[in-house]
């Protein structure tokens, strides 16, 4: 399904791709596939966007950025962060808190006293 949505994306087909990238999250989902799931995220975002659909496309991607950086993959969140910056600023969005967040999962810091 992700790679349906994808050609479909490449196709210039934002609505049938964003239905093909639903549908590969719900399965991602199920198999608690967490990198995929930040991966359909952002795949999503990129409809949303085509769609100007922007505050959903803020949305699916602050959420792919902080999966990728529980996960602690840098690479992925270098990818991600400019996009949803870009997007923030476009939307007037103050993304603080979750770049905070995303940096200090990048650090390793995922737990909190109160959890212990």
């Amino acid at each position: 399904h992700y790679v349906k949505g994808h050609l479909a994306l490449v196709a210039g087909e934002p609505r049938q791709a964003l239905k093909s990238f639903e549908t590969a999250l719900a399965i991602d989902r199920k198999a608690l596939a967490y990198a995929d799931i930040a991966r359909d995220l952002a795949a999503l975002a990129r409809c949303h966007e085509q769609l100007d659909q922007p505050r959903q496309a803020l949305v699916h991607l602050k959420r792919s950025a902080k999966i990728h950086a529980l996960l602690g993959d840098t690479r992925r969140v270098r990818e991600v962060v400019p996009r949803l910056e870009q997007l923030a600023r476009a939307q007037g969005a103050d993304i603080q808190a979750t770049l905070h967040w995303i940096e200090r999962w990048l650090a390793g810091k995922t737990e909190w006293p109160l959890c212990r």
